[in-house]
């Protein structure tokens, strides 16, 4: 992990966010960017009023340094601070392609079960489009190192390389994998879970892991159910178009994402599968 990326809107989620990539930057030696996205405001007057952007980039510039001096003083680490004038989620996904981002982290306010947790807008739009990994920190996680790290899959075709993030991040904390699959009626495997299934367990192969397959319809339920016995630091999960997070929420699957009350969230954004059992 060479590049992560922490956007920010100099809320208090947002700071804890900045927090939490900066831990993460430290352990794996990757470069930490502070990046904001500032608007030009609509002014609504008689007489035209056009605001300074070089103002506003300015004052951006130096709440970042701030953010920037406050995570030297507290981990040793130099970060880059970056500010751009435009639409958050298109100047976001910009900035983590131009650097070549590993992982994006973003805040999240929220509090209640799983079922409960809403993203704000731009953290939605922004993990539906992204190419890149994304790591949702709500407000009130600590920085904890991921000793137990919660799969929840669908078992359908995966492409295993989706998961480098999740395997780097596993292999330097030397992480407990537990893949969840909830599935209704203790069904059997098909041959499509079968096959993801063995994917998986080979591309784990050095790494501590085990499968669990929790009876219940409700996959909200049943990961929360799940997760209120097993210890979990992380969950992470591979949104689908049509599929696991329609199962979970239906329509509403640009306002909730699944995931424990004070745990972070991994989103790994699906990669195109190609390969059979290798």
């Amino acid at each position: 992990m060479k590049n992560i990326v922490a956007p920010t809107d100099f809320s208090a989620s947002a700071n804890k966010a900045a927090h939490y990539a900066a831990q993460l930057a430290k352990a794996t030696g990757a470069r930490l960017h502070l990046f904001h996205v500032f608007h030009v405001p609509i002014v609504v007057s008689d007489v035209p009023v056009v605001p300074s952007l070089d103002g506003m980039e300015q004052e951006s510039l130096d709440k970042l340094e701030a953010i920037a001096n406050e995570i030297q003083d507290m981990y040793g680490i130099t970060a880059v601070i970056k500010a751009d004038v435009g639409f958050s989620v298109d100047e976001i996904a910009n900035y983590g392609e131009k650097v070549s981002a590993d992982l994006i982290v973003m805040g999240l306010q929220g509090h209640g079960k799983t079922s409960d947790f809403l993203l704000g807008s731009t953290s939605t739009a922004y993990v539906e489009r992204s190419n890149i990994p994304v790591l949702i920190v709500p407000t009130e996680t600590k920085f904890v190192a991921p000793q137990w790290i919660t799969l929840a899959t669908d078992l359908r075709e995966i492409e295993v390389h989706t998961l480098d993030a999740l395997k780097d991040i596993a292999t330097l904390y030397k992480s407990k994998i537990n893949i969840v699959n909830v599935s209704p009626g203790l069904e059997l495997p098909d041959f499509q879970k079968s096959v993801a299934g063995i994917k998986l367990d080979r591309y784990f192969q050095e790494l501590n892991h085990l499968f669990f397959f929790p009876d219940e319809k409700n996959v909200i339920k049943g990961m929360d159910e799940f997760m209120s016995e097993h210890q979990t630091d992380w969950i992470a999960m591979i949104p689908r178009k049509h599929g696991f997070f329609d199962r979970m929420f239906g329509k509403s699957i640009t306002k909730k994402m699944a995931y424990h009350t004070h745990v972070p969230l991994l989103i790994l954004p699906e990669k195109p599968y190609t390969d059979p059992i290798k």
